[in-house]
């Protein structure tokens, strides 16, 4: 059995020499498969050997098509024995190749002290920029090879990923510059800016002020300059792929142009809007109506809640009246008891909201059970639907398919002058939130929440699924809370009236 990378970016990718190689930039060009390859060939040197390749979730390593299953098709034949309890191969001269996550910042203390000579990311844009960072202070090498990290990715133009390798994108254009795909690059770290240059006395030159002070005259200044490139790869050269799946380009390119322009061509500035859930043109035009031009039917009136989970993220509570928010409560801190003295007030202020009408997530199940309202499972299993709708993954893409509709046809709004803060017992009418340190308005905190939201798979036989909410706060820096609880009003248009709920 002879298995080996195919012609042009799978080769090249896998004996490309710098310490970071990140690769691919489109899919279906054999990212993963070349990934597990370059991390495969280094077993050969014998049992100081080690690699780590991480997902940022772990479902993802074991679901269909992921790291796990293709390890499978190719680690045996190099004599490797799957340990399946602990995700790790071991192979029979001793050296070993391993699969984790990092589902959330808090993942890397498991990491602390390690010693990881090879480290991999599949889709290193749903990473953010301190863990792969982070983990770069964990490479370290053997006597046999150099440390080395290697990275696959989808266009993201919104990742820190898409700032590392914009030497190697027309600033133009955003495609890849085919004369410098594979070009090795050096870099040094500035506090969080890079200094890069084409050499590494280049780098020295420009930041030998980093090379200077108390313990650097012990340092070699070539150890602490990194070599980094991009290669950018395409279905085209995925021949094997091709021949196999033919399907999957049809799938690709059955796309609307500008999702082809990211997905097919490996576009790195063109945001692709139909990948988007949320027109944020729609998004802005919420702000500015002032509900005249909503369909408000019957007036029903609704209180969707997103608890503050162990009070890191912001309690918010929007209040509806149909599809049009009437106004927006938000608690820094909050408790069961904390809540539910908000909602007295808002049912006093907005008379007619039934206990069937409000909802609240799964963290809250303290008010739940204290208010006997309805409860949020997001990774729940969709609700059944009686007319034609996408076929979802769960009940949290379920809510933001259905909002999204809502938005991008103008049949939603939100009162941007009735937004209160709760803090120390006091109510005060904001414009703006502080969130660690920084100052944030709503109404930009809405937009941001809503235009993260993507759809993450397009395949015509696979259900939609949309951005991890883990993967929205390493983009944001901050916890999607708004754009939950507007979602959350969605589930309203799929329930039915259970006995016993609709008391006032």
């Amino acid at each position: 059995m002879i298995i080996k990378p195919q012609d042009g970016y799978q080769h090249d990718y896998i004996m490309s020499p710098a310490d970071i190689v990140i690769g691919g930039g489109a899919a279906g060009a054999g990212k993963t498969f070349s990934l597990l390859m370059d991390a495969l060939k280094w077993t050969m040197t014998g049992k100081d050997f080690g690699a780590v390749i991480f997902r940022r979730t772990y479902p993802e390593i074991m679901q269909i098509g992921g790291l796990w299953e293709e390890s499978k098709k190719i680690f045996p034949y190099r004599g490797g024995t799957a340990n399946e309890s602990k995700v790790t191969w071991v192979f029979d001269n001793g050296s070993r190749i391993g699969f984790s996550h990092l589902q959330h910042e808090k993942d890397l203390n498991k990491f602390q002290g390690a010693q990881i000579p090879y480290i991999g990311f599949d889709e290193v844009t749903h990473f953010s920029k301190q863990m792969f960072f982070y983990l770069l202070t964990r490479n370290r090498g053997t006597t046999q090879m150099r440390p080395r990290i290697r990275a696959t990715c989808n266009p993201d133009p919104d990742s820190w990923v898409a700032e590392f390798i914009q030497w190697w994108i027309d600033e133009e254009t955003g495609f890849p510059i085919p004369e410098r795909a594979g070009v090795v690059r050096y870099f040094v770290m500035d506090d969080s800016t890079y200094i890069w240059g084409g050499t590494k006395k280049e780098v020295y030159d420009k930041a030998h002020h980093l090379f200077k002070g108390e313990g650097m005259e012990q340092v070699n200044p070539n150890d602490l300059i990194k070599s980094a490139t991009f290669i950018p790869g395409s279905i085209y050269e995925n021949r094997k792929l091709l021949a196999g799946n033919p399907q999957y380009l049809a799938n690709l390119m059955s796309q609307d142009e500008e999702t082809r322009a990211r997905l097919l061509k490996g576009n790195w500035k063109i945001r692709a809007d139909q990948a988007n859930l949320f027109d944020i043109f729609k998004i802005k035009d919420m702000f500015r109506g002032d509900g005249s031009e909503v369909s408000r039917a019957g007036l029903k009136k609704y209180i969707t809640i997103d608890h503050a989970r162990f009070g890191k993220d912001l309690c918010i509570i929007m209040s509806w009246e149909g599809f049009r928010v009437e106004r927006i409560d938000i608690m820094k801190k909050s408790d069961t008891n904390d809540i539910l003295r908000v909602i007295k007030h808002i049912r006093k202020e907005m008379r007619g909201i039934s206990v069937s009408n409000i909802m609240i997530d799964q963290d809250g199940i303290g008010v739940k059970d204290a208010l006997g309202c309805r409860i949020f499972q997001p990774g729940g299993v969709p609700y059944e639907v009686k007319r034609e709708k996408p076929f979802v993954n769960n009940k949290r893409t379920q809510c933001y398919v259905e909002m999204s509709e809502r938005v991008n046809n103008n049949e939603a709004s939100i009162n941007m002058e009735n937004i209160y803060l709760h803090e120390d017992g006091r109510m005060t009418r904001v414009k703006t939130v502080t969130i660690r340190g920084e100052t944030h308005t709503v109404e930009k905190m809405i937009l941001d929440d809503l235009r993260t939201v993507k759809r993450e798979m397009f395949e015509l036989d696979k259900p939609v699924k949309i951005t991890a909410k883990e993967t929205q706060k390493a983009i944001l820096k901050r916890s999607p809370d708004f754009g939950d609880t507007f979602a959350m009003r969605g589930a309203f248009e799929f329930l039915r009236e259970p006995k016993g709920m609709g008391r006032p």
